[in-house]
């Protein structure tokens, strides 16, 4: 089995959240919660960062499951609609998200399974199609084009990353970094502490022994894995 998910489930239905739980355990995930509403949801969400969801359409509110897909568009986090209705205006509404896969209730374990293994990846294949060499990022109602090569580093700040850029901008957002380290594979981007990932091609200097490297005004931590990698990829000249 590949690696165990982080799955939240959104479902207003009791009965069928628990045979989702047993199925979701029984596949090896880990189940995060389950919610039943639409502002507990994008919440849990926001905090959280779920590597899957499984959500119903129709949940408890005025507003909807396709509406919760559309408030966490821009987070990359592929979405398995499950519901008992075959409408199609409802697979019309749900085709908005980015990564997603459409299932009909009563549901199988193996099918749920497969739909899993086809949703991973088709976000695989999506984060292929992103441009490696600019971001379009949110600043009030408008989006910014950016640079890759013009960012210094990324920093994890609790639900949000900030974005360093050359020019002393700063962006902030709510992709998890995990998700902008894989935007930036190709890129000679590397991740120094778990809440860092920084431009290799603006580092100033880098202090061993004081676990630190620098960048411009700022210092930023290096663990001892990282300090291994970093002295067996690049050269380093005494």
């Amino acid at each position: 089995m590949s690696k165990p998910l982080n799955i939240l489930v959104v479902e207003d239905d009791v009965s069928f959240a628990l045979e989702l739980e047993m199925i979701i355990e029984e596949l090896g995930h880990k189940l995060l919660g389950n919610l039943d509403n639409y502002d507990a949801a994008v919440a849990a969400i926001s905090e959280k960062h779920p590597d899957l969801i499984l959500m119903d359409i129709h949940i408890r509110g005025q507003l909807d499951g396709t509406r919760i897909a559309e408030a966490i568009n821009d987070l990359f986090i592929p979405i398995i609609f499950i519901t008992a209705s075959k409408a199609k205006e409802n697979y019309i509404a749900a085709k908005s998200t980015n990564i997603f896969a459409y299932m009909v209730k009563p549901i199988q374990t193996f099918e749920l399974e497969r739909t899993i293994e086809l949703v991973l990846l088709q976000k695989e294949n999506f984060l292929k199609t992103l441009s490696k060499d600019v971001l379009f990022l949110k600043k009030g109602d408008a989006y910014h084009k950016v640079a890759v090569q013009d960012i210094l580093f990324i920093k994890s700040e609790g639900n949000y990353c900030t974005l360093y850029l050359k020019n002393d901008h700063k962006f902030m957002n709510r992709v998890p970094l995990a998700s902008m380290e894989s935007l930036f594979k190709s890129a000679e981007f590397i991740r120094p502490h778990r809440s860092y990932l920084v431009n290799v091609k603006e580092i100033d200097t880098v202090h061993f022994s004081d676990s630190y490297l620098k960048i411009r005004e700022h210092n930023i931590p290096i663990t001892r894995s990282t300090k291994a990698a970093f002295m067996e990829k690049y050269m380093l000249l005494k």
